[in-house]
């Protein structure tokens, strides 16, 4: 197998790692730290599994992407089939964060995987980026299984649809500050309480769950959060306005669901610490595809922060919006390799 052969050059008697040519940095399969970016290589997670069984089981941290084939423009390389995944993931003895950037609509064949890690298991990110036929995998059902199969997490980041977002509220707020917007807006049924992905993520806080961070994907039409947004081949033709305002009432509302307690009531760091809160760090991210010259697919987010400083003061911030897909892999060289 060619890769094999790639591996054999690569190995050597002290240090085992991939290189590329085009770049002087290496990632060294024994850090326990693996990134494979927005990539899905199959092929060396088998050769890794297989090869150098013993870093595998080591690995502390691993970030992918998920993807069965090579989406243009986002993941360069896929892995055929999700059982690899699996079986790298299962390979791995005592994981403690796994981050995911998924473009598969069935997580079922990696579930079972990531449940075996429940005893290390710290930090769990899944994302689906904008724009791109994958979603459904975090539903209510979802996320009451991760709660009750990873008790030892203390990080957690998801999705929640733009129909339990603009659920959350009320018209009068959702077209608070964006009336150009209002009667353009594609609406969606609202899932019903029993649904809802923020219901099950509030009985979290009966564990040590200390961050969340919590995606809404925006689509290119007229919303409560953004003007439409459009563009052709050569870019972005209306980047449309986004509204700070039903942000911001979103993040308290899910702050307020979350903890069971009012942003706006003023609070002592007494009062926080009486309250047997956990949560720290709630962000609530607003992703929303674009494209540069020639189609070339990117993603911008902007961001609510809710943060709970060491003395329990409670503060809110807004961040404008910034690319935050991972870079290609320092390693590109020997995966564009592999995908010729």
């Amino acid at each position: 197998m060619r890769s094999r052969a790639l591996l054999s050059r690569l190995q050597t008697p002290h240090r085992r790692f991939i290189h590329s040519s085009a770049h002087t940095r290496i990632m060294d399969i024994s850090s326990g730290n693996i990134s494979f970016g927005r990539t899905c290589p199959g092929v060396l997670m088998e050769d890794f599994r297989h090869n150098l069984p013993s870093s595998v089981a080591k690995i502390k941290r691993l970030q992918l992407s998920l993807s069965r084939y090579r989406v243009f423009d986002l993941c360069a390389v896929g892995c055929a089939d999700l059982a690899i995944v699996r079986n790298f993931i299962l390979s791995i003895e005592n994981l403690e964060e796994l981050s995911v950037i998924n473009y598969e609509q069935d997580l079922s064949a990696i579930w079972p995987a990531i449940f075996q890690q429940a005893k290390s298991l710290r930090g769990l990110a899944i994302h689906s980026p904008p724009g791109i036929r994958a979603g459904g995998v975090w539903t209510a059902a979802t996320t009451r299984g991760v709660i009750q199969g990873l008790p030892k997490l203390e990080w957690l980041e998801l999705d929640i649809g733009l129909e339990e977002a603009d659920g959350l509220l009320s018209p009068s707020q959702g077209s608070a500050g964006n009336e150009a917007a209002q009667g353009q807006q594609e609406r969606t049924p609202t899932p019903t309480q029993s649904d809802s992905v923020i219901k099950e993520l509030a009985k979290a806080q009966q564990q040590q769950l200390e961050s969340i961070l919590i995606n809404v994907n925006l689509p290119d039409h007229a919303n409560i959060f953004a003007d439409a947004h459009t563009y052709n081949a050569y870019g972005p033709t209306s980047f449309g306005q986004h509204y700070q305002e039903p942000k911001k009432q979103l993040a308290l509302k899910i702050f307020d669901k979350l903890t069971g307690m009012k942003f706006t009531e003023p609070k002592s760091p007494d009062d926080v610490s009486s309250s047997k809160i956990h949560l720290k760090h709630l962000e609530i991210r607003f992703p929303r595809r674009s494209y540069e010259d020639r189609g070339q697919f990117w993603t911008v987010a902007s961001s609510i922060h809710i943060r709970r400083d060491e003395e329990g003061v409670i503060g809110m911030e807004t961040n404008e919006a910034k690319e935050y897909l991972p870079k290609w892999p320092e390693y590109g060289g020997i995966l564009w390799n592999l995908m010729q």
